[in-house]
């Protein structure tokens, strides 16, 4: 096979960090595509007015972990949220295993990390001191998560009973925010207050046959999501959660979608998407 650099070729090391409780590191390290941006990754941040260099976010163990990309070195103290540890992290919750995100300048508001928990919750943070994005720090019921002394949003399920599942990764999308839970419900949640409506308020639920994998994708430059649950069904919805169409595609899904421009050469007429069975198989269908 060929090296970049020879057979004799060996990149340096950087640096390493130990995350709390030596736990296996989750992370959102998949390239996307955006206008802004043609690659980038969603864990890492790079302020648009900062000396300060760029940072990158993780989860271990269900700990929070956000550090310089120079030298890992963690940018939070104690000593501006109280739920902040000494070494700079925060405990999200014992059942967390979804990876954190940056969403960078989204309309009138500032950049944020978004992360799911393994009760239901979904927060978001300032980058710069951890705290919690203020339209999700109303004394309301619900709000706070006693789990790890944050406020959040707390999904509840059709009928309004909490949902207390596990959550995907957010897809965070002109103001909304489209994630789901392993108790087989994908939502569409308000993230500002808006008028009357509150934040966190739900726009949109959908009931899925399992889990959703991974997490819930926009189609780029289109008002369509995408995403595969567990018992092998590739589901297409649009803004408001309702249902284009749904496949099965013949096996148990093991692993979230990616999706392509693969047009020029290839025949497609419309970007593929990719993803892999139980069975062993990669698939690809036509994304429309």
């Amino acid at each position: 096979a060929f090296l970049f650099g020879g057979d004799d070729y060996q990149p340096s090391e950087l640096w390493n960090i130990s995350n709390s409780d030596w736990a296996p590191v989750d992370m959102a390290g998949l390239p996307l595509m955006s206008k802004g941006s043609p690659r980038f990754s969603p864990a890492v941040y790079s302020p648009f007015s900062s000396e300060d260099g760029d940072f990158i976010v993780f989860n271990g163990g269900g700990y929070l972990n956000h550090v310089r990309t120079e030298d890992g070195t963690p940018v939070w103290s104690g000593d501006e949220q109280e739920y902040i540890l000494p070494d700079g992290t925060i405990r999200i919750g014992e059942n967390w295993s979804t990876a954190p995100i940056f969403s960078q300048w989204d309309g009138d508001v500032a950049s944020l990390i978004y992360l799911g928990t393994g009760n239901g919750f979904l927060h978001a943070l300032y980058p710069e001191n951890g705290g919690a994005y203020e339209d999700w720090t109303e004394e309301e019921d619900g709000r706070l998560n006693e789990e790890n002394g944050m406020y959040g949003i707390q999904l509840k399920k059709p009928g309004g009973k909490r949902d207390t599942g596990a959550l995907t990764v957010p897809e965070p999308v002109g103001g909304y925010i489209y994630v789901a839970s392993d108790s087989r419900v994908a939502y569409k949640v308000q993230r500002d207050r808006v008028g009357e409506s509150r934040a966190g308020s739900i726009k949109g639920r959908l009931v899925t046959y399992g889990p959703v994998v991974t997490q819930l994708q926009f189609l780029f430059g289109s008002d369509t999501v995408l995403f595969v649950d567990t018992t092998g069904r590739l589901y297409s919805v649009n803004r408001d959660m309702e249902v284009l169409y749904r496949v099965y595609v013949g096996s148990n899904v093991t692993s979230g979608i990616s999706i392509w421009k693969d047009e020029q050469g290839s025949g497609h007429l419309h970007r593929s998407v990719w993803f892999g069975g139980e069975d062993g198989k990669l698939y690809c269908y036509s994304s429309i």
